[in-house]
């Protein structure tokens, strides 16, 4: 049964975790198997490299950030080789390509995972808008317990855009500039830094070439003590 994501945020307010987030929280606890929040439904384990990331869309649902967040287990692309499989398998001849090697992600000095940035090509070598963010944690949790990694997926729109017309919907862009919301509150998670605290971060952004204000970011803590 597939599973589409739902908005329950308001308008202004997106789903966008940060890196550390992504890799030491959520990834951390679907490797652990620990139960993690995501009340949005927005984390599905996928088998991604069997779709084109159009058909990957409609297996995973529209949401309203158009991006798609999967857990998929890392596969070599020979046996005894280290190059992971990342060739669409239904026959289209699309594949992922590494663009970038791999960032370090730390948290207070402490390597908390990596991530590794790809882009799809079609047919022959087409190179598309279409992007993806690879991470995975440190080398020892691999040996321990598996190889899951999460992939971020999503068209680069800004890209598409200014490669189709010089026209600049200035409404458009100032719609977009709101408030993200990160990581859900959670007690009972693993977290592989040991975080201790619940909170949602609200942060304001604006648009450089818009007359918008330059608005700094907010923090916004959730007093338990009130439930």
């Amino acid at each position: 049964m597939e599973i589409t994501p739902v908005n329950l945020f308001p308008i202004g307010i997106r789903f966008s975790p940060t890196e550390v987030e992504l890799v030491d929280y959520y990834l951390a606890n679907k490797v652990m198997n620990k139960p993690f929040q995501d009340p949005t439904n927005r984390f599905q384990e996928l088998e991604l490299y069997n779709y084109t990331p159009k058909k990957l869309q409609e297996k995973y649902g529209v949401q309203k950030e158009h991006e798609m967040y999967i857990f998929v287990k890392r596969v070599l692309k020979h046996q005894k080789g280290k190059r992971l499989q990342r060739r669409i398998t239904d026959g289209s001849n699309g594949f992922w390509k590494a663009s970038t090697g791999e960032v370090k992600i730390e948290l207070d000095g402490v390597l908390v995972g990596h991530r590794r940035t790809l882009v799809y090509y079609k047919g022959e070598g087409e190179k598309t808008n279409w992007l993806m963010y690879e991470y995975r944690l440190p080398d020892h949790y691999f040996v321990q317990l598996g190889d899951w990694l999460l992939c971020k997926v999503y068209l680069n729109e800004k890209k598409e855009t200014i490669l189709n017309s010089n026209n600049v919907d200035v409404g458009q862009e100032a719609a977009s500039a709101g408030a993200f919301v990160g990581r859900p509150p959670d007690t009972s998670s693993f977290s592989a830094s040991q975080w201790t605290g619940e909170q949602f971060t609200a942060m304001i952004t604006s648009e450089s070439d818009i007359n918008l204000p330059d608005w700094d970011k907010i923090t916004i803590c959730w007093d338990d003590s009130t439930t």
